[in-house]
């Protein structure tokens, strides 16, 4: 093998390599993203909701205890970035809760009417979870936030 042979088969290598690199590296950047965007358990629940629409992350602050000493009342507080006025206001606002035996906790709806769009509430969670919050605005475009909740100790079912 002549130096010209080896310097191609070393470049190939590189080449390769650097490939491979690459495409893991979009491995790493795509997949937490898709992976925390629904819970797997929540993929038909929230398919029944939204149709095919796409769920974007961000307009949406939910805010819960990470720990929480009982599941029979977990605070809930959800601010969502809209003026509320008639050309942009939140419609409906859905509350899923992974491990529940019913994940669909609560649906509200909303209009151009209320002063903000900020709600307080409780909810029940059987289990430590992730809660999921979609907001659907006045143009049909859903927004998401999600939190993750450590139940201490159980009592509802």
């Amino acid at each position: 093998m002549d130096f010209t042979q080896m310097n191609t088969t070393f470049n190939n290598y590189r080449r390769r390599c650097l490939v491979n690199f690459i495409s893991s590296m979009a491995i790493f950047v795509f997949v937490p993203q898709i992976a925390r965007a629904v819970p797997l358990k929540l993929l038909a629940p929230v398919k029944n909701t939204v149709g095919s629409n796409v769920i974007k992350e961000g307009r949406v602050k939910l805010n819960m205890p990470r720990l929480a000493e009982t599941g029979d009342t977990v605070p809930v507080h959800i601010v969502i970035d809209s003026p509320m006025t008639n050309d942009d206001h939140v419609e409906k606002v859905y509350i899923f809760a992974e491990k529940n035996n019913v994940p669909h906790v609560l649906t509200i709806s909303m209009g151009a009417r209320n002063v903000s769009a900020e709600l307080f509430t409780r909810i029940r969670l059987i289990t430590s979870q992730k809660v999921l919050v979609v907001v659907k605005m006045n143009n049909d475009t859903f927004w998401s936030s999600m939190a993750e909740v450590e139940v201490t100790r159980a009592d509802c079912g």
